[in-house]
């Protein structure tokens, strides 16, 4: 081999190396930013969580039979009843052609 290839080859060597080098750190350098993006988002999804763990037990409290039946009491003046209320039994074929009726009077 002559001097001339043989500086080729390590040119060749020396120019993938920092071809390779380069890649590694830009490939490092984008690791990072992804990196970051996702604990800023997983920061604001734990934030929204809590703000929706929060209305969840808003909508409980708010919801809850203790209250419903204090402001029946109160401000409506209802009165709960004593004994348990009857069922009504319908037959389905009934209630299908009740819903029949009632649709085609709204089309």
């Amino acid at each position: 081999m002559n001097t001339n290839s043989i500086f080729r080859e390590f040119l060749l060597a020396v120019f993938l190396v920092i071809a390779a080098l380069i890649g590694h750190l830009f490939l490092t350098s984008k690791i990072k930013v992804l990196n970051k993006q996702a604990e800023i988002l997983n920061a604001e999804l734990a934030r929204k969580q809590d703000v929706l763990d929060a209305k969840i037990v808003l909508q409980q409290k708010l919801s809850s039979e203790e209250r419903i039946v204090k402001i029946a009491r109160e401000k409506l003046g209802l009165v709960r009843s004593s004994k348990m209320f009857e069922k009504i039994w319908v037959n389905e074929n009934r209630i299908k052609r009740l819903e029949k009726i009632v649709n085609s009077k709204y089309e």
